[in-house]
C-alpha cells in the first residue's frame, strides 16, 4: 500500500502476485500429501476436501477410517512440515519494468513482502454439516425476491445467479430440472476447539492437537531444553519432513481460560525437522548481516531457539555419518 498510492491496478496486480505464491505452496502440500515416495504411504486425493478459503488462508478436510488415522496423520503431518518450511516471499516496487533491458532502470521504492506458512492439524470426529439447513431456507425465498423486484415470475438463469451470489448451493439449470449441490457448513464443539487451538500455530513449524496425538497412538520423550522427540505407537522415531528428519515438539497447553467456549484444557505439540527448520534459522542469520529483509519468523525463535535447533541437526547428521561407516 506504501508504493501504489491508491492505485486500484497496482493493488490487483501485488494481490494476485502473493495469492499465486500461496496457491503454488497450497499445490506442494498436495502433491507432497498424494506422493508415494517419502515416509508414509499416500493419501488418496479424493478424500481431500477443501472446505474453504478465507483470503491468505485455507481449510482443507481429509476423510479417514479410524483404524486409518496413525498412517494418514504420518503422511500429512510429513507432507505439512515440507510445505511449512515454504513462504510467501516476493519484492514489490514502485515503477514497473519495461520488458526490454535497461541496466539504468529506476524501480523507485521497493517494498519486500515476506509471509511463511504456518500449519495446525487435528482430528474432528463429531461435527454437523448444516449448510443444506441455509439453502433449504433460503433458496425457496429467491424466486419471491425476484417476482416482487422484476414484478414478473423470474427465468431459471435468474434464480440461479441470485442463488450463487448469496453463496448458497449450486444450481445450475438443465432442460426441465435442476442440479443440486450443497454447499458444506459445519459446526459443534470439535470444530470451535479446532479454531481455537490454531492460535498456537508458528511459522516454519506444524502444531498437531492433543487429539491427533492420541488417535495416531504418538508418545513424547523429553530430550533438552523443553523439545521432546516424537514416537510413534510402535516406538520409532516419526519422521518427517525433507530432508527426512526424526521429528521434535514443543508441547503446550492451552488452559481452559484460553480457550473461549471450550470448558477445558487442551495440549497442541509443534513439530519440526530438525535441519529443515536450522536452514531457515541461517538464512535469517545471513540475512541480518546483509542488511537483507528477514522472514518474520520471530515467534518460532523464542519458542524453539535457533542454538538447540542446530545443535539437534548437528546430531542427526553425525548419527547418519556413524551408521554409513558401519
Amino acid at each position: 500500500m506504501n508504493l501504489v498510492q491508491g492505485d486500484v491496478i497496482k493493488i490487483h496486480k501485488f494481490n494476485e502476485l502473493i495469492y499465486r505464491e500461496f496457491c503454488q505452496i497450497e499445490r506442494k502440500f498436495y502433491e507432497s500429501a498424494v506422493s508415494h515416495q517419502g515416509v508414509s504411504e499416500a493419501i488418496d486425493s479424493s478424500n481431500l476436501f477443501t472446505v474453504k478459503g478465507i483470503g491468505d488462508e485455507i481449510w482443507i478436510l481429509c476423510a479417514v477410517a479410524e483404524q486409518d488415522i496413525p498412517g494418514v496423520g504420518c503422511k500429512l503431518i510429513d507432507a505439512s512440515i515440507q510445505v511449512a518450511t515454504q513462504s510467501v516471499s516476493l519484492w514489490a516496487t514502485q515503477n514497473e519494468d519495461d520488458p526490454r533491458f535497461d541496466r539504468n532502470f529506476d524501480y523507485g521504492k521497493v517494498e519486500p513482502i515476506r509471509s511463511p506458512i504456518k500449519i495446525f492439524v487435528d482430528v474432528v470426529g463429531h461435527a454437523s454439516n448444516l449448510g443444506r439447513v441455509r439453502d433449504e431456507g433460503l433458496m425457496t425465498t429467491i424466486p419471491g425476491l425476484l417476482k416482487a423486484f422484476h414484478g414478473r415470475e423470474p427465468t431459471p438463469l435468474e434464480i440461479a445467479r441470485v442463488a450463487r451470489r448469496l453463496c448458497l448451493s449450486s444450481y445450475e439449470p438443465i432442460g426441465w430440472s435442476a442440479f443440486h449441490e450443497f454447499r458444506t457448513d459445519y459446526i459443534g464443539h470439535e470444530i470451535d476447539r479446532f479454531f481455537r487451538t490454531t492460535k498456537a500455530a508458528i511459522p516454519g513449524t506444524v502444531t498437531i492437537g492433543a487429539s491427533l496425538a492420541h488417535k495416531m497412538g504418538l508418545m513424547f520423550q523429553p530430550l533438552k531444553h523443553g523439545i521432546h522427540g516424537a514416537f510413534t505407537s510402535s516406538n520409532m522415531p516419526l519422521m518427517g519432513g525433507f530432508p527426512a528428519d526424526p521429528v521434535h515438539a514443543r508441547i503446550r497447553t492451552f488452559e481452559a481460560d484460553q480457550l473461549k467456549g471450550i470448558g477445558y484444557a487442551y495440549d497442541t505439540y509443534t513439530l519440526f525437522g530438525p535441519r529443515s527448520l536450522n536452514g531457515i534459522y541461517v538464512m535469517m542469520a545471513a540475512d541480518r548481516k546483509n542488511g537483507i529483509p528477514v522472514m518474520p519468523y520471530d515467534d518460532t525463535e523464542v519458542l524453539i531457539p535457533p542454538g538447540i535447533v542446530q545443535e539437534l541437526a548437528t546430531e542427526i547428521v553425525k548419527r547418519q555419518k556413524r551408521i554409513e561407516n558401519l
